[in-house]
């Protein structure tokens, strides 16, 4: 899924952490070239293995600053 309308909400469930891994940074990626923010809050670990995915993709840390985004995502 990339995209979640105004005032929804949306669940993904995993049953492995790589599936979880590329469907956060898939979704992460669609939102910032959308043109929208996102926040994530995941817990250490799952950070550790979103991170290098997010800065593959030129979403890592420092990266959404020129555009006053989080700086982490």
């Amino acid at each position: 899924m990339t995209r979640v309308d105004p005032g929804e909400h949306f669940v993904q469930l995993y049953q492995d952490h790589d599936f979880l891994n590329r469907a956060v940074c898939r979704f992460a990626d669609a939102a910032v070239e959308n043109g929208e923010g996102i926040i994530l809050a995941p817990t250490l670990t799952h950070w550790n293995a979103f991170r290098p995915l997010l800065k593959g993709s030129g979403r890592g840390r420092g990266s959404g600053t020129a555009t006053g985004t989080a700086d982490d995502c």
